[in-house]
């Protein structure tokens, strides 16, 4: 049931957890910081609050039609050059999933069905979803996914800056923390894009496919700035609310009880996830040089750490987001019509090997 008191304490709790990033100047303040607060407060208490799914979607309709009005459809032009080294992207990550998931079942001691989703390189909520539908361990599968969503975030936020730093020298990267909140806070203009977004929100309840929200608010945001708004981009105080709710659904999944899962597979999930990100940097340094794109983009749009994460995170930084959301998209679109056929292949394949029978099988 939706408590209104515990969503404050949880707003209040990312607000300063936001604050405080904000001042300390880390990068990637709001997202962070509430992020942070949010999860030690929920890992602290004995109960910890419950967040509704819904506020994920919720966060991604801020944050896409924060995204959508910083679009450039130019991109568009340009991305018949990309189609093969996508088509190569998307099978090398889907075959490395695939790995890590066989890695992480032989490892740990978990069924193979649950290991595959685990590992597979899409959206957590879908993945979550669908791991539910399929009946395997779906609480293992969101303890996996948001951790991966946490350390790679975390991981992201100060690699990204630092490669930036090495390679362009004194090169000043743009943060959100480094200029004031004071000329972005049109509240008017806030008000209404929060308002868009919660309309964004609504209909995306009622769409089926991957991160629906991002994708509808996303539009929306692009036709919006293109026909009405002619904005530059959307104020900083609406970026910084739509990270400070994101942290709030990503720091909420995490309480006592996934902790002790975390600690009970601490040195397989480990290797997995760091086998992940791994693999996903060298995929986007090949990508980088294969399609002459800018490396930090191409980082952020082949790690898979979420598709409104990495946007927000280029976003705030000052990079380009359309290649990043666009490429994010591709592969959470391929992963949820490919990746569960492929799954439940290679799950019948090891229990075929490993001796077990139709009715162990899915």
């Amino acid at each position: 049931m939706l408590n209104i008191k515990q969503l404050l304490l949880l707003g209040i709790i990312a607000v300063c957890g936001g604050v405080a990033f904000y001042l300390l100047h880390t990068p990637i303040p709001f997202l962070l910081g509430s992020m942070i607060a949010v999860l030690l407060f929920q890992v602290l208490r004995a109960e910890p609050h419950v967040v509704p799914r819904t506020t994920t979607m919720f966060a991604q309709s801020i944050i896409g039609l924060n995204i959508g009005m910083a679009f450039s459809p130019g991109i568009y032009r340009e991305i018949g050059h990309l189609i093969l080294p996508l088509a190569g992207y998307l099978l090398t990550i889907l075959l490395l999933g695939l790995l890590a998931g066989y890695l992480l079942y032989k490892m740990s001691g978990l069924d193979p069905l649950t290991a595959l989703f685990c590992c597979a390189p899409g959206g957590a909520s879908e993945m979550i979803g669908l791991a539910d539908e399929f009946k395997v361990d779906a609480q293992i599968v969101a303890v996996y996914h948001s951790f991966r969503i946490v350390f790679i975030i975390s991981f992201m936020s100060f690699f990204i800056p630092w490669l930036d730093m090495v390679r362009d020298g004194a090169r000043q990267v743009f943060n959100v923390s480094q200029r004031s909140l004071a000329g972005g806070t049109n509240i008017e203009a806030v008000l209404g894009l929060l308002l868009i977004s919660a309309i964004c929100f609504t209909i995306s309840k009622r769409v089926r496919i991957p991160a629906s929200a991002l994708f509808i608010s996303l539009i929306v945001g692009i036709l919006l700035n293109t026909f009405v708004l002619h904005m530059p981009k959307a104020p900083l105080l609406f970026n910084a609310v739509g990270q400070l709710v994101l942290g709030i659904a990503i720091g909420s999944r995490f309480n006592q009880v996934s902790l002790r899962k975390i600690n009970r597979l601490k040195y397989t999930i480990a290797f997995s996830i760091l086998l992940t990100v791994f693999s996903a940097l060298v995929l986007g340094v090949a990508f980088s040089h294969i399609t002459s794109e800018n490396m930090i983009i191409s980082l952020l749009s082949i790690v898979p750490g979420g598709a409104s994460e990495m946007a927000t995170i280029a976003f705030s930084l000052g990079y380009d987001v359309t290649m990043v959301t666009t490429i994010q998209f591709v592969r959470l679109f391929a992963v949820f019509i490919v990746g569960p056929k492929v799954i439940l292949e290679v799950n019948s394949r090891l229990l075929l090997r490993h001796g077990k029978t139709k009715s162990q099988r899915v």
